[in-house]
């Protein structure tokens, strides 16, 4: 888990984007810059001016450093060139890797490639996709947590 000031703790009804990656092999960080626009863009029922996104990444293979790494590149150049409402005061994303490495991917983020985008959050072990919407709770003290809450929404919202 990676929680920063900046995350605006607690959140509520932060849609859910789970781009289709293959990380069966050695990720290549273009491949995953684009179906990370691409899930952000099929997106599109989301109201304009939208600051708040949910990344789910379904993790597959070994969590060597290279292939971490290669994913946070991927992501980074995704979310930077998708949606730059995120951009805005009040941005968050909120990174959730089903599992147990959303803290390395957060710290290789800020660490070694110098996120500049929106509040970065990093949660893992949750299984959220498509059409889900989180709702996130402040750190229970001294317990390392965060109460958290997924919410599937089958219903569309009428376009307009």
């Amino acid at each position: 888990m990676h929680v920063p000031e900046a995350a605006g703790l607690p959140v509520h009804d932060v849609p859910v984007v789970a781009p289709r990656l293959d990380l069966t092999g050695d990720p290549d960080p273009a491949q995953v810059a684009a179906a990370v626009t691409a899930a952000i863009t099929q997106r599109s029922h989301e109201p304009a001016g939208a600051r708040r996104l949910t990344l789910a990444v379904r993790w597959a293979g070994p969590p060597a450093y290279h292939r971490l790494r290669a994913v946070a590149e991927g992501i980074a150049r995704g979310v930077s060139g998708s949606l730059p409402e995120l951009t805005r005061p009040g941005g968050l994303v909120v990174l959730v890797v089903d599992a147990d490495l959303a803290a390395s991917i957060g710290r290789i983020l800020v660490d070694d490639l110098g996120w500049r985008g929106p509040a970065l959050l990093c949660l893992d072990g949750l299984e959220v996709g498509e059409l889900d919407f989180l709702d996130i709770g402040r750190p229970a003290p001294l317990r390392g947590c965060l109460p958290r809450r997924g919410q599937v929404s089958a219903v569309r919202r009428p376009e307009g």
